[in-house]
This record gives C-alpha cells, sequence and structure tokens, in this order.
C-alpha cells in the first residue's frame, strides 16, 4: 500500500495562518516565479523535511534564499560536499550551468539600481567593484537574474532597500561638523583608490576627524546621494559610482 507522507503547510514569514486569498495573505505560485527561479522554489522546499511548516519570506528572507542557493550551487559544481548539496541536486535542472551568479544577491540588488538597469552599466559595476570573473563567465546567469531584480523591486522589496541615486544635492543646510567631515572624506578619496574597503574606512576615518558619530556620518552620504537617511552599504555603493561624480557632489560649500 501507499506509504503515508505527512506535510505541513507554507506559509508568509509573519503570519500566523495559512495563506489565503480571502486573508490577503497569500503569494500564488505565478507570483512567486516572477521573483524567483523554479530551481530555487523547489530547493527552498527540498532542503526541509515535508512534515515541517515552511515560511516564505518574499522581501527580505529571499536575500538569505537566493545567497544559500548560489553558495550551494557553487560549492557543488566545485567538487564539495555542502549542507543542502542533496536538495540541490534534486531541484537544479540545468546540469552544471548557474540558475543565478556568484554575485552576492544585495550586490546585484545595488548595482541594478544605481546602473538605473543598464545591462552594460550592470557588468562595468560589477567588474570594478571584484566580480569581474563572474561578470565575464556567468553573463547569462546575470541577465537571467536581472529580469528576477526588476521584478522583485518593483512588487515585493521592502522600501529600505529600494533607491535611486540622486541627481542634485538634496535642498537643506548641512551642520558645521557635517561640512567638514564631507570635506575631509573628499581629500581622502581624491588621493586613494576607489575600493569598497578603502572608501568605507575612510568615511570612518574622516567622521572620527571631524568629531562626528559614524553612524551620522554614513546618513550624511545616504541624504546626499539618495535623499534618504538610509541606503546600501557605503563601500560598494560609492564605490559603483563614477569617481568624479562622487568628488563633486561631496565638494559642498558652506
Amino acid at each position: 500500500p501507499p506509504m503515508p507522507v505527512p506535510y505541513d503547510i507554507i506559509s508568509l514569514k509573519g503570519e500566523s495562518k495559512k495563506m489565503s486569498s480571502s486573508l490577503g495573505n497569500l503569494v500564488t505560485l505565478g507570483e512567486s516565479l516572477q521573483i524567483i527561479p523554479p530551481e530555487i522554489l523547489r530547493y527552498f522546499t527540498f532542503k526541509s523535511r515535508p512534515d515541517r511548516q515552511l515560511n516564505f519570506d518574499p522581501e527580505l528572507g529571499l536575500y538569505v534564499l537566493m545567497d544559500e542557493y548560489a553558495r550551494t550551487e557553487a560549492e557543488t559544481l566545485g567538487g564539495q560536499d555542502p549542507e543542502f548539496k542533496r536538495a540541490w541536486q534534486i531541484a537544479n535542472l540545468s546540469g552544471d550551468e548557474h540558475v543565478i551568479s556568484t554575485v552576492p544577491f544585495s550586490h546585484m540588488v545595488t548595482v541594478y539600481q544605481t546602473a538605473s538597469g543598464d545591462i552594460d552599466t550592470i557588468f562595468d559595476l560589477l567588474k570594478r567593484t571584484g566580480h569581474e570573473k563572474a561578470a565575464q563567465s556567468q553573463q547569462a546567469a546575470i541577465k537571467k537574474e536581472l529580469g528576477y531584480i526588476k521584478r522583485w523591486l518593483d512588487k515585493f522589496a521592502p522600501e529600505k532597500v529600494r533607491f535611486s541615486v540622486q541627481t542634485e544635492p538634496p535642498k537643506g543646510e548641512l551642520s558645521e561638523a557635517k561640512l567638514n567631515f564631507l570635506k575631509l572624506l573628499r581629500g581622502k578619496l581624491k588621493t586613494s583608490d576607489m575600493s569598497p574597503d578603502n572608501i568605507h574606512n575612510s568615511v570612518y576615518e574622516a567622521s572620527v576627524e571631524a568629531e562626528l558619530k559614524p553612524s551620522e556620518a554614513f546618513q550624511t552620504i545616504y541624504e546626499l546621494f539618495l535623499n534618504k537617511t538610509y541606503g546600501p552599504k557605503v563601500g560598494f555603493f560609492l564605490a559603483c559610482l563614477d569617481r568624479d561624480f562622487v568628488l563633486k557632489r561631496l565638494e559642498l560649500e558652506k
């Protein structure tokens, strides 16, 4: 006789009840496949026991899931034996091809928005931010992934990860300490390379010299470039932008 297989439901993260259209807490299979490849959706279900309730998070949880899959895929294709190797083997249908790139999903989201979705600019930014190998060898996977990122940003991404680079600096007066911080930061970046690590360290050093709290320093940069009080990791973000554009934006007068 057939063997009974107990299984539980898939719920949205943060919901105590199962998904239902009448409750308005439903993400359909079709909607899910707009923001996540089918291989990764299968991986999401196969890596857990069927009798365990799963919580699907179409917002920030997607960062974790996409990066975990990419890491499992890269390690498996590289001959290693990661924790969820078997789940990847069952879920994957593309053989030895990458379903998504090895570039961290959060960085891809930052690059996509910084480049306003322009493909050529995206590949240029990936090469400038330490992902030259992936940009050269995983072009098909990256282009496919960008489609998922666009649809995710349009429909499910939380507001705190969405941004657009402002063409003009925001209106408003800055404090003496913030103006001094920007001057010091510009001086440091003008005479050094624009690598993510160097930018991050320069921001911290300039904030200390200007006697400004690091949190206020990072917030000042977000306000200056994004007109927001938050944003992506400053080092990688500024490294993605044109060097002359960054230096010009930091050149504010009292």
